[in-house]
């Protein structure tokens, strides 16, 4: 499934889609609730698609995940708390996954090939 954003309004201006985009204005995009990438994950099929800002949010515990249920108990409410998500598809018709807590590597950090998704 294909999400596609409008260009939002950062600090007054149009987000286009141009390359060149540092760390800082991917952070505003994604606060934007725009998906961003970098151009280099492209050819990498290791690489995520995107990344996508999930807002903190109520939740309840479920019988079968796990910690979550030993730590608050089954049926329990907890709030997540905000974080970026990094999603992968392999194209192969496979299901696709969604990494919780997306970790920047110090090349994503410095990068400044940063676009919409």
């Amino acid at each position: 499934m294909t999400q596609v954003h409008e260009f939002p309004q950062i600090a007054g201006r149009n987000v286009s889609p141009e390359i060149g985009r540092d760390i800082g204005a991917a952070m505003a995009m994604l606060r934007e609730n725009v998906w961003v990438r970098r151009t280099a994950w492209v050819e990498d099929k290791n690489a995520p698609v995107c990344l996508v800002l999930v807002t903190g949010r109520r939740a309840e515990a479920i019988l079968g995940i796990g910690s979550v249920d030993e730590a608050v108990g089954d049926g329990n409410a907890f709030r997540t708390r905000q974080h970026i998500d990094a999603l992968y598809c392999s194209g192969n018709g496979a299901e696709p996954e969604v990494v919780v807590g997306y970790q920047f590597t110090q090349q994503d950090i410095l990068a400044e090939d940063w676009c919409m998704a």
